[in-house]
Formats: structure tokens, C-alpha cells, sequence
């Protein structure tokens, strides 16, 4: 559904509602490739992130063990001591960020992951190194065939618990574990061509070392069937997970707090859109409790410049989720940055449609909150083009009275001075926002910019609106953006209905 505003300035509590569109992909575009956004990337990701902490912990204790063993009964130098240090740091450090940072990208799981598998690798082969050489000096020469056998071994250990233990597809796999398969093989090869004493040894035998290698590559090998074998049904099972009567598609759309599905109705096969909350990205059980309330109450809403909310309800896993209908077409967001700016007709007409999908919700006391061109979609429907959609009521709450005090939350580019301020609101908030966007669309760039959130909400309390970047040929709009930018909403509209009707008279 939404795409992202990629130039409003975003704090994690004050833009709970935005997502970060994957790569180009637009709403509604059928060309985008569903094998790439299936909901199984994020299990993935979270799978991953999961196996990763435990098989650090895991690497910790065998380090830990391993260092104490081989100081009792092997020769250990200090370079191998140093590498396994530098090892347990990298460990800790990985540990630590994958523990503090829940929504890690998978991108960058990748890294640790090959980062991760890399340690043991390393120290294994620098015990062949250093105990071949052990060897040589000792004169135990008939002893290297078996040092080699044992780390071919210990690789395939390695291997086996890789392609058993992180999840993948049979081509990565194969590509990670082929190259670890060959690394001892490779370093013997070049230990051998610089020592002359492992060149005329006689008793580095290559019908030993040959089948050990074998067996290596043949380990690889399986590990990467395995690897195929367990992401082919796992991405079945994702494929076939339901929400209610929907079944989840491609997605269409990320974010910290979940992402946006292509769906289908498993009966009727109508299509739709799923919005998937998860729990462990929604702060507190309480959250998500009260997201569930106001898509509760969102659901009410009718009008056909609303988003339509089919069904709702939460996963085993803990997840909320909610049905929307599926929409083809462009975010106002997206058509502003096509086209610069909007001629003053373009702009009152999608003004005059905003203000008409907002009268039902303001007459039930629900105050949208997050208004701002990514939220505000120009679909295409029944062979009418442009037709206004307000999307994402996540952030609507009922308008409070008094003195009673909301929580910080919405866009910073389109947060009404009384929404900074964490005071009472009402349906004049969300006329604040429209004020925003009509500007926005008259000129290419919301009323106020800054580099800091700090500076952009002060600007927003205290600084006069640059009516006077408004072009010539807008200028019919200027009196109604600046009574509707008024930072006390005692001077803007009064509700939307006197905004529109304000509309209705300007003559462009």
C-alpha cells in the first residue's frame, strides 16, 4: 500500500505508520517480482538472526573449551592465541549488536554470518599451518597426513553444521562450502611449495590426502542438497500461510514495524492487502493492543475516499494484522516528485477529495495523525483514474478533550504545533496536515525543511510559512494554506467541511 516519504525526517516512535518500499517497486504494479518479496525474506531474516546468536554463543563456549584443551596437551604459540582472541572480540561484538538491534536487515545478517562462520575456519587452518611446521622442525613428518586428516575432518564438521544450522539457498550453500570444502586442500598445497622438506617427504601421501578431500567436497555437496531440501518446504509453508481467509502473496511494501502483503481471498479470490504488525517491533503487548482498537474503530469507515478495511485479527506468532483492499495506481507522494509541482486545479481537486473522505472520520471523533502524500493514494478504479484513497489510519486516535495529553506520533514534516506539543487534538490537527500538503503540491516541498528533527518540529511551532515561495499562478491557494498552517487551531477551519467549502469557491 503506501509508499515511503524518503525526504520526511523519521524517528522510530514518530513514524510507526511508514514503510520503506523494497527497491522500485510501486503499489499495485504486477511486474514486481513476487519470488523476491515473498513473506519469506523477513522469516528468514528473523530465522537467521536467531541462529546466528545462538551458534555465537555456541562458537564462545567451544573457543573457550577448545583454548583450554590445546594449552594442557598441544603445543599452542602465540599467534594462534592472538587469532583466537581476535576471533572471541569479533564474537562478542557480533553477540552484542544482534542482541540490541531486533530489526537488523538480512543484508547485514549476511555479513556476520560469513563473518561468524570465518572464525573457526581461520583458527582451524592456522592450526595446520603452525602445527605442520611443529611437525617439520620435530622431524614427526609421518605425523602431517594425519594432522591434515584430522583438520579435513574438523572442516566437515564445520560444513556440516553450516548447511544443518543457517538457512539458504542450495546455490549459496554450495558457492560458502565449496570454497571452505577446498581451503585446507589449498593450504597444504602452498605450505608444501615453500617448505623443500614437505616436497621430499615421502610420507605426505597423496592417496591419503586425495579420498579426505573427497570426503570434504562430498559434505559440501550434501550440505547444500540439505540446504535446498529445507528452503524448498520452508518456503512452502510460507507460501501457504493464511490470515483469516487470505492468503498472503507478494510483498509490496517494509518497514520497522512489519511490512505490506499482496494477499488474495482464498474463496472469492478477490485481491487485497495485508498489513502485518510485528510483535516484537511494537513496543509493548499494550501497543499492539491499542493498534487493535483503532483499526477497530478505522474499519468503521465507509466512505470511498477511505481505504476500506476488510478483516483483521492476530497470528499464533503474535502478529496483528489487518485486510485492506488492494489498490492499483500512485501515491501523491510519487506524483509530486514526477511531475515538481501541480497545477492549482490538480491540487484543489485532490484536496476537495481528502476533505471529503476526512468529514466521516472526523464525525466520529477520529483524528488521522499521520496525513502527509505517501498516505494519500491516486488509484485507478472502475475506469476512473486519480480517485483519492487516505490510507493508513494506524495512527488515528479519537479526538481528545481538555487537557488530556497523546503520545508524540506522526510525520515531522506534517505534525500540527498541538500534535508536537503532545496536546489535546481534534480534526483541526489533520487540517494542519492538509495546509502541508497543499503546499507541497503547489510548490514541490512541504512549508518547512530542516536537517534535524528538533529544528524541523521548532520551525513548525514557531516559524511564519514561506507563503511567498508559492508560484504565481497558485497564489489563489495562499489564503487557504496559511489559515490552515495557523499555529493555534482556534484560527484555521473549523472542520473540513468549511475547508472544502473554501475550496469550492476559488476560481483558477
Amino acid at each position: 500500500m503506501p509508499l515511503p516519504d524518503h525526504n520526511a525526517p523519521t524517528i522510530d516512535n514518530l513514524n510507526t505508520s511508514d514503510f520503506k518500499a523494497r527497491g522500485k517497486v510501486a503499489v499495485g504494479n504486477s511486474h514486481s517480482s513476487a519470488a523476491a518479496s515473498l513473506a519469506f525474506r523477513e522469516s528468514t531474516r528473523l530465522l537467521l538472526r536467531e541462529r546466528l546468536i545462538v551458534a555465537a554463543y555456541s562458537l564462545l563456549c567451544i573457543a573457550a573449551v577448545f583454548t583450554v584443551i590445546t594449552m594442557v596437551i598441544a603445543n599452542v604459540g602465540w599467534f594462534e592465541i592472538v587469532v583466537r582472541l581476535v576471533g572471541a572480540v569479533a564474537i562478542v561484538a557480533i553477540l552484542a549488536y544482534l542482541k540490541g538491534h531486533a530489526a537488523v536487515g538480512l543484508p547485514r545478517l549476511r555479513i556476520f554470518e560469513l563473518v561468524l562462520l570465518s572464525i573457526p575456519v581461520i583458527e582451524i587452518l592456522t592450526i595446520l599451518v603452525h602445527q605442520t611446521e611443529f611437525l617439520v622442525a620435530e622431524g614427526k613428518l609421518t605425523e602431517v597426513t594425519i594432522l591434515r586428516s584430522v583438520v579435513s575432518l574438523a572442516i566437515c564438521m564445520v560444513i556440516t553444521l553450516y548447511g544443518m544450522f543457517i538457512p539458504g539457498t542450495w546455490r549459496r550453500t554450495a558457492v560458502i562450502t565449496g570454497v571452505v570444502a577446498c581451503l585446507p586442500m589449498a593450504t597444504a598445497m602452498i605450505q608444501t611449495e615453500f617448505n623443500p622438506l614437505l616436497q621430499s617427504a615421502e610420507a605426505i601421501r597423496v592417496d591419503v590426502a586425495l579420498p579426505v578431500f573427497l570426503l570434504t567436497a562430498a559434505i559440501a555437496a550434501i550440505a547444500s542438497v540439505g540446504a535446498h531440501v529445507v528452503h524448498r518446504i520452508r518456503r512452502e509453508i510460507e507460501t501457504a500461510r493464511q490470515y483469516g481467509q487470505y492468503q498472503l502473496g507478494e510483498e509490496i511494501g517494509a518497514g520497522g514495524m512489519g511490512a505490506v502483503y499482496k494477499a488474495e481471498h482464498r474463496m472469492l479470490k478477490r485481491p487485497a492487502a495485508i498489513k502485518l504488525i510485528h510483535a516484537a517491533a511494537a513496543f509493548d503487548e499494550e501497543s499492539i493492543k491499542k493498534f487493535e482498537q483503532e483499526v477497530q474503530i478505522s474499519a468503521t469507515l465507509s466512505h470511498w475516499n477511505t481505504v476500506q478495511i476488510y478483516d483483521y485479527g492476530r497470528t499464533k506468532d503474535g502478529e496483528f494484522f489487518y485486510v485492506m483492499e488492494y489498490l492499483e495506481g500512485k501515491t501523491l507522494h510519487q506524483h509530486i516528485q514526477r511531475l515538481g509541482i501541480l497545477t492549482p486545479t490538480e491540487t484543489i481537486t485532490f484536496a476537495k477529495q481528502i476533505c471529503d473522505g476526512l468529514e466521516e472520520a472526523h464525525a466520529i471523533n477520529m483524528v488521522h495523525r499521520d496525513l502527509k502524500p505517501a498516505n494519500v493514494f491516486l488509484a485507478d478504479i472502475g475506469g476512473q483514474s486519480e480517485v483519492v484513497k487516505i490510507l493508513d489510519f494506524g495512527l488515528a486516535i479519537h479526538a481528545t478533550a481538555g487537557k488530556e495529553r497523546n503520545t508524540i506520533a506522526g510525520t515531522p514534516r506534517y505534525m500540527s504545533p498541538e500534535q508536537i506539543r503532545g496536546g489535546a487534538l481534534d480534526g483541526r490537527s489533520d487540517i494542519y496536515a492538509i495546509g502541508c500538503m497543499l503546499f507541497e503540491c503547489v510548490t514541490g516541498s512541504p512549508p518547512f525543511l530542516d536537517l534535524t528533527i528538533a529544528g524541523l518540529l521548532d520551525q513548525h511551532l514557531k516559524a511564519t510559512p514561506p507563503l511567498d515561495s508559492i508560484p504565481e499562478e497558485s497564489q489563489s491557494l495562499s489564503p487557504i494554506i496559511e489559515r490552515c498552517l495557523k499555529k493555534d487551531p482556534a484560527d484555521r477551519f473549523d472542520d473540513v467541511v468549511q475547508l472544502r467549502a473554501a475550496l469550492d469557491v476559488i476560481k483558477v
